[in-house]
């Protein structure tokens, strides 16, 4: 690619990195209104949606709080409803399904930016998704262990960060029904990590978040150009910077509840981009954390055939550390492929940690995730 389309992506990263953006926030607002100035004018309907949102993650430590109280319940019927409810809570969380409590306490507002691109009475959508808002930081130790290369001892797989969230008052609900000592208390301690963590989190002021996810948003924002010079026939684009994302992908998933009328599970394409910016690119296998979601092997086998057209290396992979915007679309029930990267060592350097700047994102993968996203539009708008 020519030299001038790596200096405008390392200023979009640049850029969006530069603002202080937390979930659900004045600054999250601000990046929208950022990303929405640099669509091409060529982009149909663009416009920032504001959808309610939680904004914390308060219903993942509230139930584990009610969990670890339930450990301390002299009463063996209490203890098992407290525990009861605190599993199925974050269970209801984690498998978006009713999201009682992040729904229930949506007092805040988040960004969503919509653009389209492309014919928009074409038969089939591609949907490209990024995230435009950042995390707070984890603690060093923690991070350091989240983000290490997946070791030999796991079979090469990441450790089961997110669903321990549902596992720790699990453990408490069955050690009390068992009874087991052992295991109720394994599960307390877990569920007063969890506690401590996310209250630890929650002080702290957001990461730059350059890979994750400036670089999805600039790698998406390098398509748009590409698609509006190209000006692709039979196919819809919709490119979509969702908020709130770090807080367990509440943008999308109201985007979804906004959108999902307009999209035929039968004519439409997700494509997640998120942390694009390491050495390696990659099409995940799937996503999932209560219940696992697969990709369509044809839509994966559709990405690689991209790929080798458009000369861009790509390996498959099992699921990350962490959801992704992705899950929401699944959740959905639309087909879904989510584009990441990883470190040459198979790691996720600088993830949810204030080193995750713009000097520490390869910007050549980034050109390569948008290189290979128009290579899919061309192959997707071939095929009616």
């Amino acid at each position: 690619m020519a030299e001038d389309a790596r200096e405008q992506t390392l200023r979009w990263i640049r850029e969006v990195a530069a603002i202080e953006r937390p979930s659900a926030s004045a600054g999250e607002r601000r990046a929208a209104e950022w990303v929405l100035e640099q669509l091409p004018d060529s982009a149909a309907g663009t416009r920032v949606e504001c959808e309610r949102a939680h904004g914390t993650h308060l219903p993942f430590a509230l139930p584990s709080a009610v969990a670890l109280a339930a450990g301390f319940a002299r009463s063996r019927l209490a203890a098992g409803l407290m525990a009861g409810l605190g599993t199925a809570a974050i269970v209801d969380e984690l498998g978006g399904h009713l999201r009682l409590m992040r729904r229930g306490w949506a007092r805040r507002r988040t960004y969503n930016v919509i653009g389209e691109l492309g014919d928009p009475q074409a038969a089939r959508t591609v949907v490209f998704a990024s995230h435009h808002d950042a995390a707070r930081p984890w603690p060093a130790v923690f991070g350091a262990l989240v983000s290490a290369p997946p070791r030999r001892l796991l079979g090469g797989r990441r450790p089961p960060v997110a669903r321990t969230l549902a596992y720790a008052p699990l453990m408490v609900l069955l050690g009390v029904a068992a009874p087991a000592r052992t295991l109720r208390r394994a599960g307390m301690a877990l569920c007063a990590f969890i506690v401590a963590l996310f209250g630890d989190i929650s002080r702290r002021p957001p990461v730059p978040g350059a890979n994750d996810n400036g670089s999805g948003v600039a790698a998406v924002l390098g398509l748009a150009r590409d698609v509006a010079a190209s000006r692709p026939r039979a196919v819809r684009i919709l490119l979509v910077s969702t908020g709130s994302e770090e807080t367990m992908l509440e943008g999308m998933d109201a985007f979804l509840r906004r959108h999902r009328h307009e999209l035929d599970p039968g004519r439409t394409l997700v494509v997640c981009l998120d942390m694009v910016g390491w050495d390696r690119l990659i099409v995940r296998e799937g996503e999932g954390v209560v219940r696992r979601h697969p990709s369509r092997p044809q839509d994966v086998e559709l990405l690689l055939q991209a790929a080798r057209s458009a000369g861009v290396d790509v390996a498959v992979a099992p699921p990350g550390p962490a959801p992704s915007d992705g899950l929401a679309a699944r959740w959905a029930g639309l087909p879904t492929i989510l584009v990441s990267s990883v470190a040459a060592n198979g790691g996720y350097p600088h993830y949810h940690r204030p080193t995750d700047t713009p000097d520490n994102v390869n910007v050549e993968t980034v050109l390569a995730a948008r290189r290979l996203c128009a290579e899919l539009v061309a192959r997707l708008a071939e095929m009616d």
